[in-house]
């Protein structure tokens, strides 16, 4: 077991779970590199260090990743790929996102990855001491999906896999047969809001991720603040790979799910389940 964990915590609950899992499994000291307006205060109690930095301060992180070439490193908790167009770079990090001719979550990230590990630090995947996080397959709410989604839902499956493939996205939105929309650099909300304006109620939708995925970052992840935005745009089923995504506020979201009669769906998945220890 490793004996040093610094995870660069974006939001939700997420990074709480990842400290709580390492602590419960033996890691010794556990730092919190907070993303600046996006890291949770409640963090702050299950650390031992907490050290706030922006996401455009890569020079920053890398001074202290050298400083602590003993840590293991991971990512938990969202951070939009869109605010790294938005954000204040330093030079370090504008060198690197000039240096990429394909700017994505897996070009951006990995480079991220690739330049702090020649530091000495060691990324882990992030999914380690997330096993309680991760569902197996099955149907986790009380109503399963009726006939026209699970045909829906195969498809979507389908087509997540063919875009995932080629850096395009994870998410795709269905109704009755006809491809609604399809993720890209987006995110999840804005393509199943464009979706559902499509093909209105009932719509279903399905997240999943690529073989070979980079399981050092961009798991999926899921919970209340995505299941509140899947009943207001109307969303019927939600999906996802079983053993592979970070299912996360797990009693509100079976309540709300119930409650707004939708269908949350882990499906079983062939591709290799996410590793829960490093």
């Amino acid at each position: 077991m490793i004996e040093s964990l610094a995870i660069i915590a974006g939001v939700g609950e997420y990074p709480v779970l990842m400290a709580q899992g390492a602590r419960k499994a033996g890691v010794k000291k556990i730092t919190a590199l907070a993303i600046r307006g996006a890291a949770e205060r409640r963090l702050k109690a299950v650390v031992d260090e907490w050290v706030p930095i922006g996401i455009g301060e890569l020079e920053t992180a890398r001074k202290w990743c050298a400083a602590h070439n003993t840590y293991s490193m991971a990512f938990a908790g969202g951070i939009s790929a869109t605010a790294l167009f938005t954000t204040k770079f330093d030079a370090l990090s504008r060198k690197l996102l000039a240096e990429l001719p394909i700017k994505n979550s897996h070009t951006v990230f990995g480079k991220l990855c690739d330049v702090l590990e020649e530091t000495g630090v060691k990324f882990v995947p992030a999914s380690c001491f997330m096993e309680a996080a991760i569902p197996g397959p099955g149907v986790i709410t009380k109503r399963a999906p009726d006939a026209r989604e699970q045909i829906d839902l195969k498809l979507a499956e389908k087509i997540s896999l063919v875009i995932s493939s080629v850096e395009i996205g994870q998410v795709v939105v269905v109704k009755d047969g006809a491809i609604c929309s399809v993720e890209a650099l987006e995110g999840t909300n804005t393509t199943i809001k464009r979706g559902t304006k499509v093909g209105g109620k009932g719509c279903v939708v399905f997240k999943g991720a690529k073989e070979g995925h980079d399981m050092r970052f961009d798991i999926p992840a899921f919970g209340m603040k995505t299941l509140k935005f899947l009943h207001k745009t109307g969303v019927s089923v939600f999906a996802f790979q079983a053993n592979r995504m970070i299912f996360l506020e797990q009693e509100p979201v079976r309540y709300y799910a119930d409650k707004w009669g939708m269908s949350i769906v882990s499906m079983p998945c062939k591709l290799a389940p996410c590793p829960t220890r490093p």
